[in-house]
């Protein structure tokens, strides 16, 4: 049940950056925490979600340590970044000048997120696919 309301948050996204406010509106910051929420939201139901599955998979997959520090990478990965982000957000001020820099930084930092999340998906799916 945990996972479809995760899958029902991550369906829920598109649509409210859909029917978001120009970046100058007032209540542009309500927006940016609505939807940061709902996508944290949504990450941490996923990742409980990985860690009940990985729970009842311990006959398939015996090495429980490794078990429970993937399964538990994803979460912190997204902590980690979500700081990240607040401190950008807060101690870097954007300026006309330093504007493409910031969002190249954003993006990479977006991309490696996306990019070891897929690998511990990939790794987790192998580990209990091959019962290692």
């Amino acid at each position: 049940m945990v996972g479809i309301f995760a899958l029902g948050l991550c369906w829920i996204q598109p649509f409210v950056s859909a029917i978001r406010c120009n970046p100058g509106h007032p209540r542009r910051p309500f927006f940016n925490w609505v939807h940061r929420c709902i996508g944290v939201i949504a990450m941490i139901l996923a990742t409980t979600t990985v860690c009940i599955a990985a729970d009842h998979f311990v006959g398939i997959w015996p090495h429980r340590v490794a078990q429970i520090i993937l399964s538990l990478m994803p979460i912190m990965l997204l902590i980690i970044l979500s700081v990240l982000f607040l401190f950008l957000d807060k101690f870097v001020d954007v300026n006309e000048l330093n504007f493409q820099k910031i969002h190249r930084i954003r993006q990479l930092i977006v991309y490696v997120g996306v990019t070891a999340m897929a690998g511990i998906t990939i790794t987790l799916s192998v580990f209990v696919g091959i019962g290692a």
